[in-house]
C-alpha cells in the first residue's frame, strides 16, 4: 500500500495495478476502525488501483453532502482527468451518490453498498444521537449506544456489547470528532430521493437484508430510482456484514469489469 494527497489535500492510500477504483472512505472514525475497513481492498487490487480516498481534515459545521462531493469532484478531475469508477459506503455510500448525480460525467460506474438514498427512521435516530454525545465529550456513552446497533441484533447482545464498548471505547475513539459528527450531521439531512434519476452511470448497489441503517425496503426503492441499476441483496447480513460476505469482492469485480450492464 502506498500513502499520498490527491488535489486539496485529501489523503489516499492505494493499492494495486490497474484502472483506477477510488473508494471514497466512510465515516472518520478511529485508526483501528479504518484498517478494519481497508480489509477489503487487497481483494480487488488484482484487478485495479484502489484508491481509497478519505476527505480533507477540517469539514465545516453544516457542510452537506454536495459539499463533500464536490470535494472528491476537484479531487479526482484533477488526479485522473477522465471518468472513474467509484465505490461508497454506508455513509460514503451517501456522498458517493450525490456525487453520482453532481458529477455525472466522472462516473465509469458506481458501486454503493451498505447505504440508500436516505437512513432508515431508527438509523436516522440512532445516529443523530451519537452525534450528540459526541459534540457533548461523552465518547464512552456514543460507543455503548451506537456500535451495538451495527454489530448486535438482540436485546441481550446488543445490552453486553454496548457495555463492552464502553470498557474499551478508548481504543476506539474518533481521532477526529469535530469531523466524525459534521459529517454525521450531513448524512443525517441528506436525501436523495428525488434526484437519483439524475445518475447516468451503470449502478450495482449490494446491501443485506437485516441492515438496521438502510433496511431493505430503501435498497429496493433506491435501485429502483437509479436508472440503469442492479441490486444483489445477502441474506442474514447485518450492516457492518456486507463487505465481508464471501461473494462481495467477486460480485463487485465482475460488474465493473462487465462491459455489459
Amino acid at each position: 500500500m502506498r500513502e499520498g494527497l490527491l488535489k486539496g489535500g485529501m489523503p489516499y492510500i492505494a493499492v494495486g495495478d490497474g484502472p483506477p477504483l477510488v473508494y471514497m472512505r466512510s465515516l472518520p472514525v478511529s485508526e483501528k476502525m479504518y484498517k478494519y475497513e481497508l480489509n477489503i481492498l487487497p481483494l480487488l487490487a488484482p484487478n485495479f488501483t484502489v484508491y481509497a480516498v478519505d476527505r480533507k481534515p477540517g469539514i465545516k459545521k453544516g457542510a452537506t453532502m454536495r459539499d463533500l462531493a464536490s470535494g472528491y469532484a476537484h479531487a479526482i478531475e484533477s488526479e485522473f482527468g477522465e471518468a472513474v469508477n467509484i465505490m461508497g459506503l454506508s455513509t460514503s455510500g451517501s456522498i458517493a451518490q450525490q456525487f453520482a448525480i453532481d458529477f455525472p460525467h466522472l462516473v465509469r460506474k458506481l458501486v454503493l453498498v451498505a447505504t440508500a438514498y436516505r437512513l432508515g427512521p431508527a438509523g436516522k435516530k440512532l445516529q443523530l444521537k451519537y452525534a450528540n454525545l459526541l459534540a457533548q465529550g461523552r465518547f464512552r456513552d456514543a460507543a455503548r449506544v451506537f456500535f451495538p446497533a451495527a454489530f448486535a441484533e438482540s436485546s441481550f447482545s446488543q445490552w453486553f456489547l454496548g457495555w463492552i464498548m464502553w470498557l474499551v471505547e478508548p481504543l476506539f475513539r474518533p481521532t477526529n470528532p469535530e469531523d466524525l459528527i459534521n459529517t454525521l450531521l450531513a448524512d443525517d439531512r441528506f436525501d436523495a430521493e428525488e434526484d437519483l434519476h439524475k445518475i447516468t452511470a451503470p449502478t450495482l448497489l449490494i446491501g443485506g437484508d437485516r441492515d438496521f441503517f438502510y433496511p431493505e425496503e430503501l435498497l429496493r426503492r433506491t435501485a429502483d430510482l437509479i436508472p440503469n441499476s442492479r441490486l444483489i441483496v445477502y441474506p442474514g447480513r447485518k450492516h457492518i456484514e456486507v463487505e465481508t460476505y464471501s461473494r462481495f469482492a467477486s460480485d463487485v469485480v465482475s460488474f465493473l469489469t462487465n462491459e455489459i450492464h
